[in-house]
């Protein structure tokens, strides 16, 4: 995203704050060293993570490049951990996980229209509830997004829903990752549909 320090800082803040006031989960607590891990992160494109439809817009075949980022927090704790926030009471086990970040959609120029001035879509996303493979490996999510970057916020409300599923990231045998995650982003009606 091209951002200096001090705004990464202000946003890791930002995701720290949402994660306190959601889930009610400090990430800076003494208590919580060795229950959770806070980290910022970012989907290595190797991993081929595309979007193939985006309404109003033609995609080529192999779709356009999504660039996946934020800051993710990880229940690490073995007994779990019981929320606060909105999810007061509410236990979550170890490797449950919840995400604050952004999509940055490469919108290539179109080689039939070259002079077309295509611009990246931004997609800020938020955890809406907790994220925990389950017992087939499968990881169901779904989160709260808004057409604008984390620079922004969306402190109240949101324009849409990311909601989907994953594999787990487990490496093989010889350490290669296989990913395989679909994800369906829809907006209301204040904003659009991708």
């Amino acid at each position: 995203m091209g951002r200096d320090q001090a705004t990464i800082n202000r946003l890791q803040h930002q995701a720290a704050l949402f994660y306190l006031n959601r889930f009610g989960i400090d990430v800076n607590a003494p208590e919580n060293t060795g229950r959770v891990i806070f980290r910022s992160f970012m989907l290595d494109p190797r991993l081929e993570y595309r979007a193939y439809h985006v309404s109003g817009m033609k995609a080529p075949e192999e779709g356009w490049v999504v660039r996946d980022g934020g800051w993710i927090l990880i229940i690490s704790d073995p007994s779990g951990y019981t929320l606060g926030g909105e999810f007061s009471g509410l236990t979550v086990a170890a490797g449950t996980m919840f995400f604050y970040g952004e999509y940055n959609i490469d919108v290539q120029k179109s080689k039939s229209k070259p002079d077309e001035d295509n611009e990246n879509i931004i997609i800020s996303y938020r955890a809406g509830s907790p994220a925990l493979t389950n017992s087939v490996g499968l990881l169901p999510f779904s989160c709260q997004i808004a057409l604008k970057p984390l620079t922004d916020n969306f402190s109240d409300g949101t324009e849409g829903l990311a909601q989907g599923i994953g594999s787990a990231i487990i490496p093989d045998i010889n350490g290669v990752i296989h990913a395989n995650v679909r994800n369906a982003l829809t907006f209301n009606d204040q904003g659009a549909v991708v």
